[in-house]
């Protein structure tokens, strides 16, 4: 698409966009932290999603969304064992592992 059809169905630059894209990520990404908390699973595609929201985010220098932002907080941080809680499902562990891999680009970038 050229720059004049572009103006002349009005569309954004892709930065313009930004706003909008974090607005979109933080949604989703509070859907994310419920089915993890009620225990469901998180598609793979889900997660390429908000890794793939975050990567474009972070390259434009945007702040993430705090739900996104937790996210990616609780996929760093060690885990330990909690006595009171259940045992996890090895669905969950890969769940858990598969987010931790995609989203260790960002381990330490905040600050």
């Amino acid at each position: 698409m050229n720059a004049a059809l572009a103006s002349s169905i009005g569309a954004a630059t892709p930065t313009d966009r930004l706003p909008e894209l974090s607005r979109l990520a933080a949604l989703f990404a509070r859907t994310v932290l419920e089915a993890q908390i009620q225990g469901r699973p998180v598609p793979d595609d889900q997660i390429r999603f908000l890794l793939d929201a975050a990567l474009l985010l972070n390259e434009y220098g945007m702040d993430l969304p705090s739900p996104l932002d937790q996210i990616m907080q609780d996929a760093s941080a060690p885990k330990e064992p909690v006595a009171h809680k259940p045992a996890r499902t090895e669905t969950q562990d890969d769940d858990a592992g598969r987010l931790a891999w995609l989203l260790r680009p960002f381990q330490g970038a905040k600050g």
